[in-house]
């Protein structure tokens, strides 16, 4: 009766440490993932800051007036 027991239970017991190899697998490809984002959060940012300051020196190109309120009379136009 014993041995007959464990013999079921034996095919779960694999079972379950199968799942859970799979899913530590999982966890650490998604670890590793939102590692990477953050090491390139840092750049983004950079990138971002870099493109904003190029845009606002190029308002003057693009919008004329001495004022904000000229400039924005010329865009209703």
């Amino acid at each position: 009766m014993v041995l007959l027991a464990g013999a079921r239970g034996i095919p779960s017991v694999i079972a379950w440490k199968r799942e859970v190899r799979a899913e530590a697998t999982e966890n650490r490809q998604a670890l590793a993932s939102a590692r990477e984002v953050l090491a390139s959060e840092r750049s983004v940012r950079d990138s971002a800051i870099a493109r904003g300051k190029r845009v606002i020196a190029l308002a003057p190109l693009l919008l004329s007036g001495d004022s904000p309120a000229s400039a924005s009379a010329t865009l209703e136009g």
